[in-house]
């Protein structure tokens, strides 16, 4: 019995500090956009001559843009848990449904620390962008390109794996769904 009781203090410790993270981080990478914008108004030059809208321009053409194929050969290289990251990120945006933090581990992808550093890396590269607001992920937006083929190569990629690890995919991508089903009727529900 006492080994069930220390691992239930080391999960509720594991919990406490998975909260105490999620409370912190938004302050924390607020932080880090603050520095970056200070960094950019500092050593970034700006002519008269360039409008708000050319700014815009310049950070459109800054993203690193991929075709189909070179998608589908970065995602197939990913962990499952990171396969299913983007599979949730994906699916909320499409749905226009917001990811609570404690989304993450419910269905199966880790914690929403690491749900946001697998989405940080997408966003890093232009084919997603996010807030992070009183632990709440908001999906702001998410290319064509994942939107067209993020499903698709995830089911497609269930014949190149083994049984057991198929299993594990279908089981996240599964919890994936049923979570996007609730949120969205709880959403249209008004809840």
């Amino acid at each position: 019995m006492s080994v069930l009781s220390n691992t239930a203090d080391e999960i509720r410790g594991a919990a406490q500090d998975i909260r105490s993270f999620a409370k912190e981080a938004p302050q924390h990478f607020q932080s880090l956009q603050d520095k970056l914008d200070y960094l950019s108004q500092s050593f970034g030059t700006m002519t008269v001559s360039e409008t708000p809208a050319m700014i815009s321009e310049k950070k459109e053409d800054a993203a690193i843009h991929i075709n189909d194929i070179q998608f589908k050969e970065v995602l197939l290289k990913l962990q499952f848990a990171a396969m299913g990251v983007l599979y949730l990120f994906e699916q909320s945006y499409r749905k226009g449904i917001n990811i609570d933090g404690s989304v993450f581990e419910k269905v199966h992808l880790n914690s929403a620390p690491y749900g946001v550093g697998v989405l940080t890396v997408f966003e890093a590269i232009g084919l997603i962008s996010f807030k992070v607001h009183l632990n709440t992920l908001i999906p702001a937006s998410c290319s064509q390109v994942v939107m067209n083929n993020t499903r698709n190569e995830l089911q497609s990629f269930q014949a190149f794996v083994n049984k057991d690890r198929v299993e594990l995919l279908i089981k996240i991508m599964t919890a994936i769904d049923e979570h996007i089903v609730r949120a969205a009727h709880d959403e249209h529900m008004g809840k």
